[in-house]
């Protein structure tokens, strides 16, 4: 199974072009890498100066880029769930569930759904590759992605509760019968069972580091780091602590006068210099990764270990 790399932090930090750098170290380290954009606002095509799309492109042997399209990953999801209704409900064909979930398209929270399940298909379909790089969004966006698995667990178990107190009090049960056997089937609860065990079997897998490194990326400013801590309280209490933390445009590791919180006092940081210019095209990045090989070495002999 790829391992998946998350490049988290505040929106300007530069998570997009470390995600990059370290495609692209580890593509020339014989690896085979999917750099996934699920940011909106898809600054991807800008530091590869190319068109990239919402399905896997090569920009180089060994490593693949796509930006995820959104709107059209929330509308998927409706359409799959309007579907998953109507197979499971098969009276409610007649009402043209379509044209209500289309009421839901700009629903707050629906666009966490959309990622999600972007993320799930991706890891399902590409199981030949090494690592997936994900850059992710500004941080309340990437927060609501992490959080959503165990929030639904939460609504999906409250569900699961009154599905069952329904059965019992009204007795709404189908009963199939093969042979002697006498088969007792309520298709929401069995949806609801399928669908409680397959977040948690998600969370599960978010939780092993074998399968996930979070990397944290940050400036030397105070800003950057309150908001960089606040997202390494988050996962922590969500069993999935930070791996790296990176700590962008520096000229050095930090003096006296730059104090780093509490919560990074025993990760170790690593340290990337302020390039001083646009870092954009194949020649730029690579031109950038040689000057600062020890740095991208150093963070992804961190993800690999």
């Amino acid at each position: 199974m790829a391992k998946s790399v998350f490049m988290l932090g505040k929106g300007g930090t530069g998570k997009t072009t470390l995600a990059t750098l370290l495609g692209i170290h580890m593509a020339y380290s014989g690896f085979k890498v999917l750099l996934v954009s699920l940011d909106p606002a898809h600054n991807l095509s800008d530091i590869l100066d190319a068109n990239i799309k919402s399905k896997p492109t090569s920009v180089m042997n060994g490593l693949r880029v796509m930006e995820v399209d959104l709107d059209g990953a929330v509308k998927k999801y409706l359409k799959d769930t309007a579907q998953a209704v109507q197979r499971n409900y098969q009276y409610l064909t007649a009402l043209n569930l379509e044209k209500y979930f289309d009421l839901y398209q700009h629903t707050p929270g629906l666009d966490a759904h959309g990622l999600l399940s972007v993320y799930q298909n991706l890891l399902r379909d590409h199981r030949d590759l090494d690592f997936f790089i994900f850059d992710m969004p500004p941080t309340a966006l990437s927060l609501q992605f992490f959080r959503l698995p165990g929030l639904s667990v939460e609504w999906l178990h409250r569900l699961l509760e009154l599905r069952n107190e329904i059965l019992e009090k009204q007795k709404i049960i189908t009963r199939i019968k093969i042979g002697k056997y006498t088969i007792e089937q309520d298709k929401p609860l069995e949806q609801i069972r399928n669908r409680l065990q397959e977040y948690r079997d998600l969370i599960k897998n978010l939780q092993n580091s074998r399968f996930n490194a979070y990397s944290l990326i940050c400036n030397p400013d105070p800003l950057s780091f309150n908001e960089a801590a606040d997202i390494a309280n988050n996962f922590t209490a969500w069993g999935m602590p930070i791996t790296n933390l990176i700590v962008n445009k520096s000229e050095g590791k930090p003096g006296a006068d730059e104090v780093r919180p509490q919560e990074f006092r025993d990760l170790a940081a690593i340290y990337i210099k302020h390039a001083g210019r646009p870092i954009t095209g194949m020649a730029g990045l690579n031109q950038f990764l040689s000057e600062n090989k020890g740095g991208i070495a150093e963070l992804f002999a961190g993800i690999n270990s």
